[in-house]
């Protein structure tokens, strides 16, 4: 894929980051914002066009590092565990598609390793694959090294134990950017209103995320 092509890709996925990151993101611009592992650099890209002056990726694969500062971006080589031990003062740690290719033994060690690395009022955010709905396997074994996947209750539970406060979980609802998805969006609300108020019916709960993947965050207390 041509440099165009991925940059085409990223900034397509700008307006998608953005409806789900929205009030997630520090007002401040010039605060520190860590993005581990930052893969290619999608994430990296959206947070400097939002205007991020103090963005710091890092990823083990030299290969996706280096995509990354073909635009630019700032990218290092690194290795997770390590830059999370070392850093201090962020305002955000975001940690995406990342979680699930972990042993389940070692998460909540990653998680603590987060927290730490926050400021005091600092977020973390994190995706991965929830398995609340019917469609719940699919991001899971979308990938032969993902490792486990879990429901929006064991997820929030796991961020909670680590110490971050004011949790909170969305799922990957459409993204209203052109007018099709408008429809799309409505949609998805009346057909997972209507499927969890069948759910309660049979006496079995109602499931909080209707997507594959989804998204965490929590708050590292002041």
């Amino acid at each position: 894929m041509s440099r165009q092509e991925i940059e085409r890709q990223f900034a397509q996925m700008t307006r998608w980051y953005g409806c789900f990151l929205r009030d997630w993101l520090p007002p401040d611009r010039d605060a520190l914002v860590l993005d581990i592992p930052c893969g290619h650099g999608n994430l990296l890209y959206f947070l400097k066009q939002a205007g991020y002056r103090q963005v710091r990726g890092y990823d083990l694969e030299p290969e996706r590092v280096a995509v990354a500062h073909e635009l630019g971006l700032p990218a290092e080589q690194g290795d997770a565990w390590e830059v999370l031990r070392e850093q201090r003062g962020a305002a955000l740690v975001a940690c995406l598609d990342f979680l699930e290719h972990l042993d389940p033994g070692r998460v909540p060690e990653f998680l603590a390793l987060c927290r730490e690395a926050l400021r005091p009022g600092g977020r973390f955010v994190a995706r991965l694959p929830f398995t609340d709905s019917i469609l719940g396997a699919h991001d899971l074994f979308n990938d032969v090294t993902h490792k486990w996947a879990a429901n929006s209750s064991v997820v929030l539970e796991l961020v909670q134990q680590a110490g971050f406060e004011s949790v909170e979980i969305r799922d990957e609802r459409p993204v209203p950017y052109k007018l099709v998805n408008w429809g799309r969006l409505a949609a998805f609300h009346v057909c997972k209103a209507a499927t969890n108020l069948w759910l309660m019916g049979l006496g079995l709960g109602p499931r909080q995320v209707w997507s594959t993947s989804g998204w965490v965050s929590g708050e590292r207390g002041r």
